[in-house]
């Protein structure tokens, strides 16, 4: 699993129609607890990347929760925070 991959930098190059839901679709279990274990640190480091978010969400990591609305929380810009419903 390349972290790189499944977060590509955050320019519109990269992200430009992209999806990292087939790639983390592949993932084993003990590769989808590694990534949910960086996405986690990502977040507890300050990380403002709704990507980070929407992967941990996708990924049901109900352990991140917590940091999702610390995440939340943190967002200024009122459009870039996730519909409430997106973490239930």
């Amino acid at each position: 699993m390349n972290l790189n991959d499944i977060i590509p930098p955050s320019d519109h190059a990269h992200r430009e129609g992209f999806t990292n839901e087939p790639l983390l679709d592949a993932l084993d279990a003990a590769e989808r607890r590694a990534l949910e274990q960086a996405l986690v640190a990502d977040l507890q480091a300050g990380s403002t990347d709704m990507l980070v978010v929407d992967t941990l969400v996708y990924l049901q990591a109900n352990s991140a929760e917590p940091l999702i609305r610390s995440f939340i929380g943190r967002c200024a810009d009122p459009g870039l925070r996730p519909p409430r419903d997106l973490l239930n």
